[in-house]
């Protein structure tokens, strides 16, 4: 095999493996699979500067003449993917809808907290499904590709070392 042969075969596992590696990345954060959780983001992260803001007023005012706000304690963090979005609004408009007057005989309130219990399960198993493809796969492989590319790389300036060596000795 000539050394440009190598050289493009080397190129052409390095696209590939980088390829490779964006496309299981996505199996790294647990909302792929839900667009608009950005917009929860947001929400979540100005609820929770609001948060610190209040908290922070609390204890810093302590002792003086303004009125101090009492320390308040964030909410739970949501996880952000499809089932579990659909799990919450069918939550939601379950306990909406049983809370009117029809109340707990509602057939539509009840056939809603059965839904919403369904995707709540598959939530569950999706964020299990997400870190055994995490553990079992995507952490092995990416150690795997990175040694047998760092083993490439060092195999190519060994070629290269003894190329610049051997045209040395040609000179000379």
């Amino acid at each position: 095999m000539s050394p440009y042969s190598s050289m493009l075969l080397f190129s052409v596992v390095l696209i590939i493996s980088d390829t490779a590696h964006r496309i299981t990345k996505v199996y790294e954060t647990e909302s792929y699979d839900y667009p608009t959780q950005i917009q929860e983001s947001i929400s979540e992260l100005s609820t929770s500067i609001g948060y610190g803001i209040t908290n922070f007023a609390a204890t810093n005012l302590k002792g003086t003449n303004l009125p101090s706000p009492s320390p308040v304690t964030a909410p739970a963090s949501q996880h952000k993917t499809l089932p579990h979005a659909l799990g919450r609004s069918a939550t939601t408009a379950a306990t909406s809808l049983q809370a009117t007057n029809a109340g707990a005989e509602d057939k539509l309130g009840k056939a809603l907290g059965l839904y919403a219990a369904g995707w709540d399960k598959i939530a569950s198993a999706r964020l299990h499904q997400d870190a055994a493809i995490q553990n079992n796969f995507l952490h092995p492989w990416q150690t795997t590709l990175t040694t047998s590319v760092a083993v490439a790389l060092k195999a190519r300036q060994a070629v290269r070392v003894s190329r610049l060596e051997l045209d040395a000795a040609k000179q000379a």
